[in-house]
């Protein structure tokens, strides 16, 4: 990179006496402001000859978009015979929409990329109308070479900071910009009321949003006489039967899920349980303004209660008020399942595994269904660890229950000593044969022929009306069932697992993996799941036996984000954009001329691709 100047107040002084600002703009500190944002420019490395920016993606929905709408329109109306393009970034620099007036000023603007989804912040694209309002905090009207890089100084750009109504912080910038003969006088004092205008929008907006939510609980409150919670992003309450059957933790166990259904935006009924076990039944309704979804209403029923009990390193005594509490047949345990916690940090795989080592504690036949590859049968393995008494633990696969002989199976049973967990794997695939064969083998065990023996299964997701009868009697035949979830929904998870399978494949020497490189592992949507990453685990030990592990040493497909399936010609489009990437060192620019397209083609076809880290 060449070596810049350092920057002087002559420098900007000159630059500035014969440019449009110091005709326009008003203020004795227009050289000093200038002045500090190309020092800030320098400082965060940007090049004075450097062409373009960097692209985030878009955003496909935004609140502040949508609140602007009206002004957007209303002001590109007022700059119609200006020349003037309407531009509106969020609050990360990050350009949201552009609105053009004429076809002479779009084409300036798309060959300097100031388009929906780039990064037009100062630390990237340096002086600029977006960037420099967020880095100073106040508008700004900058023309011509007050720009800090030399591909802006035929445009005269003027931005204002919109601000949150309720915190000041601020939340977007709204911007004209124009090439320099169309600049005019009126660009600043036009863009600071228009920004004015948008921030009366977010007010009327969050007013209206929780005068809506609110008012739709009242109607649901008054109608059932049950508990109520409604909740938003600006608005989170509840009923007083709310307090009185739901601690703080539940309660906000119930709004953590109803946060997932607003993302959904449709009506629904469902059952969750909760931390302790409880079963709890939601009629939700989504609630609308202006077409969008801005929050839920929740009708709350308990379904059952589970006793509080569980796994400790001992088994608690069972006092004989316990006893006569829960029932003769019922043991009590405190529940604290310590793999829980070490299995996953996120929370609704946290319930699952705790619920799990419940229900093998209380020898329940128990399923964990889940997609391939997502460790349902180490699930099982691990928390039945858990229970001191489980001693044994086998595994029997579909072939072996349709095609072996049903004898050696009742012979193996029989000669086991202890308490023993039998797992029947993959009990979605089982024939007629093989299904019949478990229900009798799980007759038997229910009553008493194999002494401690307990069962669980695991299975991929079915539909249960297309199985074969004596396929769904298996699945009847288990009394509980948890999931386990898929590792695209589970992505904090990602790090700590990779970690532990480095030191399990390298004798448990540690390996440094740069956040690179864990970045494009977090963002991979994992199809194959755990099995899939300890295939891709292998094969950077492969190509990188020692040393810091780096996004170059990923296989190709790991560096593709989103679910978009691909055909022949677009996966050869893919690997060859990631492999020019490569060659030039995730130089864009160079990669667009290798591949003879022009910049902002080639971003979006990262974005297209879903192409992240390279």
């Amino acid at each position: 990179m060449p070596v810049q100047q350092p920057i002087t107040s002559s420098a900007v002084a000159h630059t500035h006496r014969g440019s449009h600002a110091a005709r326009h703009t008003r203020g004795p500190d227009t050289v000093e402001f200038v002045l500090a944002s190309w020092r800030r420019s320098q400082q965060a490395g940007v090049e004075r000859t450097a062409e373009g920016a960097p692209y985030l993606g878009v955003i496909d929905e935004s609140r502040l978009l949508s609140c602007s709408q009206p002004v957007l329109h209303r002001l590109t109306e007022s700059v119609a015979e200006l020349g003037l393009s309407v531009a509106l970034s969020d609050g990360s620099a990050r350009v949201l929409a552009r609105f053009d007036t004429d076809r002479r000023t779009a084409e300036a603007l798309d060959a300097v990329e100031l388009a929906p989804g780039f990064d037009y912040s100062e630390a990237q694209v340096g002086t600029n109308g977006v960037g420099t309002v967020l880095a100073s905090g106040r508008g700004a009207h900058i023309t011509s070479t007050n720009h800090f890089q030399n591909q802006f100084v035929n445009f005269t750009c003027s931005g204002a900071p919109i601000r949150n109504p309720l915190t000041g912080r601020i939340d977007g910038v709204l911007d004209l910009s124009g090439v320099v003969d169309d600049s005019c006088v009126f660009m600043h004092s036009l863009v600071h009321s228009a920004a004015r205008e948008i921030e009366q929008a977010l007010l009327d907006d969050r007013s209206v949003v929780q005068r809506t939510i609110f008012d739709a609980f009242l109607l649901t409150d008054a109608r059932a006489a049950t508990t109520v919670l409604a909740h938003g992003s600006s608005v989170s309450v509840a009923n007083a039967r709310a307090h009185l059957e739901f601690d703080a933790d539940d309660q906000q166990a119930i709004r953590a899920q109803l946060d997932l259904l607003l993302e959904r935006g449709r009506d629904e009924q469902l059952e969750v349980t909760l931390a302790r076990g409880d079963r709890v039944r939601l009629q939700v309704t989504v609630v609308h303004v202006a077409g969008r979804a801005v929050g839920v209403v929740a009708r709350v029923r308990r379904v059952s209660t589970r006793p509080r009990a569980v796994i400790t390193a001992q088994r608690e005594p069972i006092t004989s008020a316990g006893a006569q509490h829960a029932g003769a047949h019922e043991e009590s345990l405190l529940l604290r399942s310590p793999s829980a916690s070490t299995l996953s940090t996120t929370p609704a795989m946290i319930q699952a595994c705790t619920e799990l080592a419940a229900a093998l504690a209380a020898a329940t036949p128990a399923m964990v269904i889940g997609e391939p590859g997502t460790g349902k049968l180490s699930m099982l393995k691990e928390l039945s660890r858990e229970v001191p008494e489980i001693v044994h633990t086998m595994v029997v696969t579909p072939h072996e229950l349709a095609a072996g002989d049903e004898r050696d199976l009742h012979v193996a049973l029989s000669a086991i000593e202890g308490r023993a967990l039998v797992v029947f794997r993959s009990v979605n695939e089982l024939c007629s044969t093989g299904a019949r064969r478990l229900i009798s083998l799980h007759g038997r065990v229910q009553r008493g022929d194999y002494g401690e023996v307990q069962l669980a299964a695991t299975s991929a997701p079915v539909d249960f009306a297309t199985l074969q009868p004596d396929v769904r009697s298996v699945f009847d035949a288990f009394d509980f069932s948890v999931t386990a979830l898929a590792l695209r929904q589970r992505r904090d998870d990602i790090p700590r697992i990779v970690e532990r399978m480095l030191a399990e494949r390298w004798r448990g020497r540690p390996r440094v993996v740069e956040w690179t490189a864990l970045r494009a592992l977090g963002a991979y949507m994992w199809p194959g799941n755990l099995h899939e990453l300890e295939q891709v685990i292998s094969h950077v030990l492969r190509v990188r036996p020692s040393g810091s592990i780096r996004v170059d040493d990923l296989p190709v497909e790991c560096l593709q984000q989103g679910t978009r399936t691909a055909g022949e010609l677009e996966r050869a489009e893919r690997d060859t954009i990631i492999t020019v990437l490569r060659s030039v060192q995730g130089n864009r620019r160079r990669a667009a001329e290798h591949l003879g397209i022009s910049r902002s083609s080639l971003y979006r076809k990262l974005e297209a691709y879903g192409i992240r880290g390279v």
